[in-house]
């Protein structure tokens, strides 16, 4: 048995995700697509990060991404959807894609746009 503690998020990220659900899919599936779809978009990633002077480094083949700015910390876990800011679990952020991802960040370390509650 894992020692890990799980952290429900206690909000879905702003705006509208890219990744729609698809029927009948199974979470494996829907977490697997999930993951593929972020990944494809790691060009994008690394300029954006590059941009606003964000350390970003991928780790466990894609599963962890991590972005860093001066004493902050950004994790995101793409296939879970699971957003953390400064090691705040039980603040968990449900977000599902790059495009959201962002948004939040921005918002958080740059007080830009408005978050949306669950």
């Amino acid at each position: 048995m894992s020692s890990r503690r799980k952290h429900s998020d206690t909000r879905r990220a702003s705006g509208r995700s890219k990744i729609r659900p698809v029927e009948g899919e199974s979470w494996k599936e829907r977490h697997d697509r999930r993951l593929r779809h972020n990944l494809r978009l790691l060009t994008q990633v690394f300029k954006w990060a590059s941009d606003h002077s964000i350390a970003f480094q991928v780790n466990n083949d894609g599963h962890h991404w991590i972005f860093r700015s001066f004493e902050r910390i950004a994790e995101w876990w793409p296939s879970s959807a699971k957003l953390v800011f400064d090691k705040n679990w039980e603040d968990g952020i449900h977000t599902h894609d790059f495009t959201q991802l962002k948004a939040e960040i921005e918002r958080e370390w740059f007080g830009e746009g408005e978050a949306v509650g669950v």
